[in-house]
């Protein structure tokens, strides 16, 4: 599975997570173990409209699950605690 973060640099929830979930050691740990980590700067990326299509991104930040092909799994918004991160890495087992 992969994890992609879609966030911008002006999202203040996606700085907050940057600097505290994200950053949690268990959070760390289960995501790397787990997932392909990707974080997306959503206004820079050469991809940014096919991944607004695709995904159908509306808010930040937008978490993403998908599968090597490229299929949605499961999509979270809004800003998590690196409680709920580690809930939702654990519901997709």
């Amino acid at each position: 599975i992969i994890f992609i973060d879609c966030y911008t640099n002006w999202c203040r929830p996606c700085k907050i997570m940057a600097a505290t979930a994200f950053k949690n050691e268990k959070v760390a740990s289960l995501y790397n173990k787990k997932f392909i980590n990707l974080k997306i700067e959503m206004e820079k990326h050469p991809d940014k409209i096919e991944i607004y299509r695709r995904y159908g991104i509306r808010a930040y930040p937008t978490l993403l699950f998908v599968d090597g092909n490229g299929k949605l799994i499961k999509r979270v918004v809004g800003m998590q605690s690196a409680e709920s991160l580690l809930q939702i890495a654990k519901s997709l087992e």
